[in-house]
C-alpha cells in the first residue's frame, strides 16, 4: 500500500517538477544545439554500454538517485540499485544482445529538463532459460533527462516492450483507432 502511496505522489508530481523548471510562461520545447548533442551522447553511451555488456558504464548514464522502470514492472532506484538489477541479465539472458537506436525525439521542458522518446530494436537476447534467442525485440523507453553543473543524465527510465500479438488483433486494434 505505502509502495502504491508513494508511486502516486511521485506520478503526481512529476509533471509539477518539470514545469517548475520552467522560468517562462512559454515552453521551448527544442533545445540548443549543445544540449541536444549532449542528451543524444548520454543515450548512445548507454546503448553502447548496453552493447559491450558493461553494465558499470551503462549504471553510470543515470544520476545518483535515478528511476528505472522495466517493461515489466520491476524497479531500480538509484544509480547502485539500477547496476545490481542489471547484472544478472548482462551475464544472463541478454549476454549477446544488442541494442539499436531506430528513432529519437527529444523535447525540451526548461534549461534543465529534457524528455528523449526512443525506438529500439534488440537482437540477441536469449529467452528466460537463457537457451533459445528470442526474435527482435521492439522497445520504447522515455527517458527523463536532467543537466547538473552542465551535465545531462537519465533521472527516470520507462521502459516498454511492444508484445507481439495476433495479427487479427493488431488488425482489430486498427479498426478501433481509425474510427
Amino acid at each position: 500500500m505505502q509502495k502504491k502511496l508513494v508511486g502516486f505522489i511521485i506520478a503526481a508530481a512529476l509533471p509539477c517538477l518539470i514545469l517548475c523548471q520552467t522560468t517562462s510562461k512559454t515552453i521551448k520545447r527544442e533545445g540548443n544545439v549543445k544540449d541536444n548533442e549532449a542528451i543524444k551522447k548520454v543515450v548512445e553511451d548507454l546503448t553502447e554500454a548496453w552493447n559491450k555488456h558493461d553494465v558499470a558504464a551503462y549504471a553510470k548514464q543515470f544520476t545518483a538517485d535515478a528511476d528505472f522502470t522495466s517493461w515489466g514492472g520491476r524497479k531500480a532506484h538509484g544509480r547502485d540499485s539500477i547496476k545490481a538489477d542489471h547484472t544478472p541479465f548482462f551475464n544472463g539472458m541478454f549476454r549477446e544482445s544488442i541494442f539499436t537506436i531506430i528513432d529519437s525525439h527529444i523535447k525540451f521542458y526548461g534549461k534543465n529538463v529534457a524528455t528523449v522518446d526512443a525506438e529500439m530494436d534488440l537482437n540477441g537476447a536469449f529467452d528466460y532459460d537463457g537457451i533459445n534467442k528470442l526474435p527482435t525485440r521492439k522497445y520504447f523507453p522515455l527517458f527523463l533527462m536532467t543537466k547538473d553543473n552542465g551535465k545531462w543524465m537519465i533521472a527516470v527510465y520507462h521502459n516498454v516492450l511492444l508484445h507481439s500479438h495476433d495479427p487479427k488483433v493488431l488488425e482489430k486494434m486498427k479498426k478501433i483507432v481509425q474510427q
